[in-house]
């Protein structure tokens, strides 16, 4: 059973794909490109793709729910969180275009977590029975599918070390830097970093108090690092902020 109340989930939308600007990059279109078979043509796994429509606070997939479909983001952001009886959350991770959504299932095959949308966003679904079906007959595709997981994995193991390891000012700065480098491998703007999330959304992603989220960012804008908007960060000096990240030397503190 699910550990949040039931609310308006996404609508399935017409196929995506046709005008999609992502579609030579997409590990679903690949599917449907497989190899030639033994006869000289090209084989086209039964694997139809589907577009869900969610605005802000919709949920894509809740933690408990039985799972059947997997799901790519084509436009948008989700936030994935954890909840647990008496109603305590934690942020696990945001996913944006590109990114592999609702693989993590436990054991019995319903979802571990929940997936909400951030802002208006669109993901493709596929049925995950099929999915794993074509995906024997497509190693491209495959690598694509088991790469994303192996993202999502870095994050979490990268999410262990800022808490376990850094400190406040390190675990947000370095934060800003993923979602910059992120921004940069889908050749997006590189100098401003967008945030559909909200303060208390990266406080619980990253262990801290909202005040303190809120006043690092005050610090990182007068270092000079990044001038901050409400829904966006410029980056003044990406060097500065990596430094601040603890990515290389650190000549640079703020006091």
């Amino acid at each position: 059973m699910a550990l949040v109340a039931p609310t308006t989930h996404a609508k399935p939308l017409e196929s995506p794909c046709g005008g999609c600007v992502r579609r030579s990059h997409c590990m679903l279109q690949a599917l449907n490109h497989a190899a030639p078979d033994g006869r000289g043509a090209h084989s086209q796994p039964d694997l139809p793709v589907t577009s869900r429509l969610l605005h802000r606070g919709d949920f894509l997939y809740e933690q408990g729910e039985r799972a059947s479909n997997t799901y790519v983001v084509a436009a948008g952001a989700l936030k994935v969180w954890t909840g647990d009886a008496s109603g305590d959350q934690q942020v696990v991770g945001f996913l944006s275009q590109g990114d592999l959504a609702g693989a993590e299932l436990t054991r019995d095959g319903r979802h571990g977590s929940t997936a909400q949308a951030l802002d208006t966003t669109s993901v493709c679904v596929v049925s995950t029975h099929k999915l794993m079906s074509a995906l024997a007959g497509s190693p491209a595709a495959a690598r694509a599918v088991f790469d994303s997981m192996g993202a999502r994995l870095d994050d979490m193991a990268n999410l262990l070390l800022r808490v376990g390891q850094k400190n406040a000012e390190q675990r947000l700065a370095s934060f800003l830097v993923g979602l910059l480098d992120k921004q940069r491998h889908l050749g997006l703007v590189t100098d401003r970093i967008e945030l559909p999330m909200s303060r208390a959304d990266m406080a619980s992603y990253l262990s801290l108090a909202v005040e303190t989220v809120s006043r690092l960012l005050t610090r990182l804008q007068g270092a000079g690092a990044v001038k901050v908007q409400r829904s966006h960060v410029d980056v003044v000096d990406l060097e500065l902020l990596r430094s601040l990240a603890g990515q290389s030397a650190e000549r640079h503190r703020l006091h």
